[in-house]
């Protein structure tokens, strides 16, 4: 097959690579004023930024912007197509908490930053780097020049390197789309390509998409008759801060495992293992050929959900072939629903080995939890509707209650989640009720991220 020809020059390198060679990083809210202080900072930064074409970096340096960021530099007169409505709206909105299922402990009023009570947020900085020292050295940098341009730093939220694994303790990050047209897709993916392999303007405006069509992009008056597609090789930025709550997760699992009649047996890292639907390993339960952790299917290997059940995370959030009765249909569906996802984690673990036994006994209070970060081209079709069809949605694939059990919330304003999860079996299930909460909403906003010709743009907004 032929794929799309990317102009990887002219995009932003987060949106190609997750820089897992750069593990340090920082994000930097800012809050702008003078226009033209702005357009200037913008200018002085454009040296810095980082492009996809530049493979592997000693330190990677990105900017997006949010809805209030983008309607400081460019007049709402000037556009012709405008921003997507999500974005325009922004997240921290009623319409967006009734689909996201933000409210009572995830409501927008409670957020560290991004909501209804904190300042506005008209950017973020994001720096990448191989250590600490590289990592604060550019961000002092940045600040002089936030200071030289009086530009206003929001809050810095700090990342944690914790290798390969989550915070609950679970293999990280095994599952993302590949990109048709980036580097390295070839006779060897093909295992991979008919589920996994997505058409680059599901990420990145200005490609065909999986309807082979392209993306709407907003479009700006450069002249009487000119016109320039700010869109064009730039991404919708979904950014919510996930605090996880380590010590009742496991509590909560050891107390199943010694107290459920009908789990005894299971042991605590296999129940945890039916809620993810993954081992701690990160092997799937789904039947897979050993030690592929990614190439497995549901309808075909596990329709039933006897090896992982139906409303498990992974399922929920990716159920591959298993959401229509016709495997291909579901494959070629659940492709457009996709997301790049691009989070890190913040503070430590709550125990240094990942431990169940020793998360479950802790005392530490420290906040940690996921920074999560996604690029999608349409917010609406692929991460609100993930979070709203799929994981929020308790009827998903024909269950009765199941909300997903670790980022699943509910769609009404109780402050009860109510939620269960059912272990399906043969020849009966079984039922797990009242499941906490173990991932809260702390913080988020939508940016749009912007090709280097959309930047420069920005810059000077007189034209290219």
């Amino acid at each position: 097959m032929q794929y799309p020809k990317i102009a990887f020059n002219d995009i932003q390198g987060l949106l190609i690579r997750s820089y897992s060679f750069l593990p340090e990083a920082c994000y930097v809210m800012l809050q702008f004023t003078e226009q033209a202080q702005v357009r200037a900072f913008l200018a002085d930064l454009l040296p810095d930024i980082t492009r996809a074409s530049h493979k592997r970096p000693d330190l990677a340096f990105h900017i997006a912007f949010t809805n209030t960021g983008i309607a400081r530099l460019i007049p709402q007169e000037q556009l012709i197509t405008g921003f997507a409505p999500e974005f325009t709206e922004g997240l921290n909105t009623k319409t967006r908490s009734r689909i996201l299922g933000d409210f009572d402990t995830n409501a927008p009023e409670k957020w560290y930053w991004g909501g209804d009570h904190n300042p506005r947020v008209d950017a973020v900085l994001m720096i990448f780097a191989k250590d600490s020292a590289a990592l604060e050295n550019k961000y002092q940098d940045t600040i002089e020049k936030l200071q030289r341009y009086n530009i206003t730093e929001v809050t810095r939220l700090n990342t944690m390197n914790i290798g390969s694994k989550e915070h609950f303790g679970f293999e990280d990050g095994i599952m993302n789309p590949l990109v048709a047209g980036v580097g390295g897709i070839n006779a060897r993916y093909k295992a991979e390509e008919e589920q996994n392999v997505v058409m680059p303007g599901e990420f990145i405006l200005g490609y065909p998409n999986e309807y082979e069509k392209f993306p709407l992009s907003p479009r700006v008056k450069t002249g009487e008759k000119d016109v320039f597609d700010i869109g064009r090789n730039g991404s919708y930025m979904v950014f919510r801060q996930l605090e996880q709550d380590v010590k009742v997760f496991w509590e909560f699992i050891f107390r199943l495992s010694e107290n459920d009649p009908h789990l005894q047996g299971m042991g605590p890292e296999l129940i945890a293992a039916k809620i993810m639907g993954r081992r701690l390993n990160g092997e799937p339960l789904a039947p897979a050929a050993e030690g592929d952790l990614k190439n497995f299917f549901f309808a075909a290997n596990d329709k039933d959900g006897f090896h992982c059940p139906i409303g498990s995370h992974i399922r929920k959030s990716n159920p591959r072939d298993g959401i229509d009765d016709d495997p291909g249909l579901s494959v070629k569906m659940v492709k457009k629903h996709k997301i790049l996802r691009r989070g890190r984690a913040f503070g430590a673990p709550l125990s240094p080995d990942f431990d169940p036994a020793t998360m479950r006994a802790s005392e530490n209070n420290d906040k940690r939890g996921l920074y999560f970060i996604c690029f999608n081209a349409q917010i609406n079709r692929q991460f609100e509707f993930i979070q709203n069809a799929w994981c929020n949605n308790n009827k998903f694939d024909g269950l009765n209650d199941d909300i997903d059990p670790i980022v699943g919330f509910p769609f009404r304003e109780t402050a009860f989640r109510n939620s269960a999860f059912t272990i399906q079996g043969c020849p009966v299930r079984k039922k797990i009720n009242d499941i906490p909460q173990f991932v809260f909403v702390r913080g988020g906003a939508y940016f749009f991220m912007p090709g280097m010709e959309a930047l420069k743009y920005l810059a000077n907004a007189t034209g290219l």
